[in-house]
């Protein structure tokens, strides 16, 4: 906004209807949690997925690259986004060669363009954060740069013969890429192994009422993820108790425990000689009593 000039068309009463129409879609719900449990969800919120991201890492493996090479690996790890910037460095040098400079238009798309790619990762880097997905969106900077200097490129060549064949070959990397895409999302299958594990275990004629305990590997979590909450409730209507381990051996009645494999063998060893096992399979194994 600031390369265009389109800051000045800001108004106050632009702005105000702007903020007005994001609070319309927050403030109603917002109010109705504050009025379930006050601040606490709405602070644990805040502190989790923006105060606690700061620093933090979603792949331990990645921890020690930079934040800025984080978020750059993906553009040589694409073909297609190779091929984009491919074009983008072959378009610059049609450029020079014939002498066409940029119309206002198109160097406002292509400052807003490098803007989009350039602004938000700088600011992930800043503040350390390295979770891949958050630098998705800008990745989309790099097929729209290519789009305004391959349109400048192809508007500078005299030859049609030329411009043809320019948009011949933009139009075949388009089609080849768009056929990968479809034909790599129809071979996807992706199964969550603890929901997968849970919806096997669960009936909801067998289970229902029955309280369930979980001891997850990580920091040894004992209280419930919501989507493996949202999977229990949804396949076996029971009820999700924290505590775990501990939780279950001190529960009074019929009662399951999943337990994720690793880092609890020696618990897994002693439940087995007393409690029954439900299923199981190489990650998790259940329990019930």
């Amino acid at each position: 906004m600031l390369s265009s000039g389109q800051i000045r068309q800001l108004t106050v009463k632009r702005i105000l209807l702007l903020l007005a129409a994001g609070f319309l879609l927050i403030v109603p719900w917002a109010a109705a949690r504050y009025a379930r449990d006050g601040f606490d969800f709405l602070g644990r919120m805040f502190s989790t997925d923006v105060a606690g991201r700061i620093g933090s890492v979603a792949d331990p493996a990645d921890a020690a690259m930079p934040a800025l090479l984080y978020y750059l690996t993906p553009l040589t790890r694409s073909t297609g986004l190779l091929v984009a910037l491919a074009s983008c460095a072959l378009s610059c040098i049609i450029l020079l060669f014939t002498g066409r400079c940029l119309t206002l238009d198109q160097r406002r798309a292509a400052i807003g363009c490098l803007l989009w790619l350039v602004v938000p990762i700088l600011f992930y880097s800043v503040a350390n954060v390295k979770y891949r997905w958050y630098g998705y969106s800008c990745l989309i900077a790099v097929p729209a740069l290519t789009a305004v200097l391959v349109g400048a490129a192809q508007d500078s060549v005299k030859e049609k013969k030329v411009s043809v064949i320019l948009s011949c070959i933009v139009f075949a990397l388009l089609a080849l890429f768009a056929a990968q895409n479809i034909r790599q999302i129809s071979e996807i299958s992706f199964h969550h192994t603890i929901q997968d594990f849970l919806k096997q275990s669960l009936n909801r004629e067998i289970d229902s009422g029955t309280h369930v305990y979980i001891q997850y590997n990580e920091g040894n979590r004992t209280d419930w993820m919501p989507a493996d909450m949202l999977t229990s409730l949804y396949s076996g209507n029971v009820v999700c108790e924290s505590g775990g381990i501990q939780g279950y051996l001190a529960a009074d009645g019929d009662a399951v425990l999943f337990v994720c494999k690793e880092n609890h063998l020696t618990e897994i060893e002693t439940l087995q000689a007393q409690e029954g096992v439900r299923s199981e399979n190489a990650y998790l194994i259940a329990f019930e009593k």
